[in-house]
């Protein structure tokens, strides 16, 4: 960058550069800020400024939150294992569900129901006090993943539905300590004592890049500036139903996406006992019976 000293010896061409550069980042702060209040305005609940991105997003935020709620379904008591971020929490309590959320460390930006603890100790919470149990991308950090869906089955009522997102085939980052593939999610479940009653995949196919985020906050001005409102939510819902339809769909592409994962309703079940598989499977009973099998199929043979 080129400049030219001035009297007090300062370069005012380049100071005069990046100050327009900073006056013009200045502007767009202020009118994404002014998006985010107009996207968020129309809403009854009252979405702390950290949190409204979510709501006006695509790529982990909105359609996020939109087939969350649409899994736990009507209004209804929701117990929420952890709120970092405030995308559940908030997303539920604008579809009308009476929302606490647990998380393991305080939560300070939730102005709501909040409990600290860990969900793989004894929750502090009645048997059969919810309607719905919500956990999404929790699980896979979890010590003991078995021992903290069997808390939650516990809280959760009869006719209650438990809601969980995890990614597949995901290592990274240094805090996930258990990896799923959808066969050795579906065990953990039916150990844990769940039915599986729906699964949606993600991402459904669609991707989002800069070209999107950019084409919308731009129609979103354009339709601010000549209607002074925003058409976030009608937008977002439609691309978000699109995302859920195409995740219950077989579509191979997606496992090589990055993002590949899972959100899954569930619903109280039968327990898996399996030490009783492991017993039948590779007890001295089963090795006898394959010794016999063995050997009667080496006398037929020819």
């Amino acid at each position: 960058m080129s400049s030219v000293a001035g009297s007090d010896g300062l370069s005012v061409k380049g100071d005069a550069t990046i100050w327009a550069i900073a006056k013009r980042s200045i502007l767009l702060r202020r009118v994404y800020r002014t998006l985010l209040a107009a996207g968020c305005a129309e809403y009854s609940v009252r979405i702390p400024e950290c949190y409204q991105k979510h709501f006006i997003n695509l790529g982990g935020s909105f359609e996020v939150g939109h087939i969350i709620s649409n899994l736990v379904g009507a209004p209804a008591k929701v117990l929420l294992i952890g709120v970092f971020a405030g995308r559940d929490y908030y997303f539920l309590q604008t579809h009308g569900h009476d929302v606490v959320g647990f998380d393991l460390v305080n939560q300070t930006d939730i102005h709501g129901k909040m409990v600290v603890g860990d969900v793989q100790a004894v929750l502090p919470f009645k048997a059969n006090s919810f309607d719905a149990v919500v956990m999404v991308e929790v699980l896979e950090h979890l010590e003991e993943d078995l021992g903290a869906l069997r808390n939650l089955r516990n809280v959760l009522s009869d006719g209650g539905v438990l809601v969980i997102g995890v990614p597949y085939y995901q290592d990274q980052p240094e805090h996930h300590l258990r990896i799923y593939s959808p066969q050795t999610l579906r065990r953990l479940l039916g150990a844990a004592g769940f039915r599986i009653d729906r699964i949606v995949e993600r991402p459904g196919l669609l991707t989002y890049g800069k070209w999107f985020f950019a084409l919308n906050h731009l129609a979103q001005l354009v339709s601010f500036l000549v209607t002074r409102r925003v058409f976030y939510r009608p937008l977002l819902t439609g691309l978000s139903k699109c995302e859920e339809w195409l995740g219950t769909k077989p579509i191979p592409l997606r496992k090589w996406s990055s993002g590949y994962g899972v959100f899954v309703k569930c619903s109280k079940g039968h327990t898996v006992d399996t030490r009783a598989l492991n017993r039948r499977d590779f007890g001295s009973d089963r090795v006898r019976g394959s010794a016999d099998i063995e050997q009667r199929e080496a006398r037929e043979r020819p």
